[in-house]
């Protein structure tokens, strides 16, 4: 019942929650999803978009693992990881390098086995949580 547009609020004590209330009515005795696994063959790799000789290159850099040590301030560094695609631009990044990215990254997740995967676009001096759990030198 709601009182000149406020809503009415219900509090329930531990009495209320035995199992016949309009509470435990909502929930099922379903089973739960598992939740899905890393594939077993996938393998995270790094690769850098690059301008250096004039025409755009994706170079791959790191096989099986991730290095911070890896990144290159003047380009563009992918991180391919199973929970998707880090793309990190560099503050020296030129112009041709960061028009580019996104056309890179399509480009680059249609060669995968999984081309639906999220991308997750840093830029130089954001902060990504996310970003900080892939790496495999722990720095």
């Amino acid at each position: 019942m709601r009182r000149k547009g406020k809503l009415t609020r219900e509090f329930y004590d531990e009495e209320d929650l035995l199992p016949n209330n309009s509470f435990t009515d909502l929930l099922n005795d379903d089973d739960v999803e598992k939740i899905p696994t890393l594939p077993k063959d996938f393998e995270k790799t790094m690769l850098r978009l690059s301008n250096e000789e004039g025409v755009l290159k994706l170079k791959p850099i790191y096989h099986g693992r991730l290095a911070r040590r890896g990144i290159e301030p003047s380009d563009v560094n992918f991180m391919d990881t199973a929970d998707g695609l880090y793309i990190y631009v560099g503050p020296t990044v030129s112009k041709k390098e960061r028009n580019s990215v996104w056309k890179e990254a399509d480009k680059y997740l249609e060669s995968t086995k999984n081309p639906t995967r999220s991308i997750h676009y840093i830029k130089a001096g954001q902060k990504c949580y996310e970003m900080d759990e892939i790496w495999d030198d722990y720095n």
